[in-house]
């Protein structure tokens, strides 16, 4: 029983392991998902703002 045990708790080392790099390599795709969209939130609020600034100079 300890030899089986032992199995599963290294299985489970190994997958927590494993977790951790998919985690750790993921985490620049999602930074860049997440600066891609802050990126297009922030240029579209100023398109907006161009947009109404341009306006309120012109009259």
């Amino acid at each position: 029983m300890p030899e089986y045990m032992g199995e599963v708790f290294y299985d489970f080392r190994r997958g927590k392991s494993v977790l951790l790099i998919l985690l750790v390599l993921s985490t620049p795709l999602l930074l860049y998902c997440f600066d891609t969209l802050l990126a297009s939130v922030v240029a579209v609020r100023m398109k907006l703002d161009g947009s109404v600034g341009y306006g309120t100079l012109r009259i």
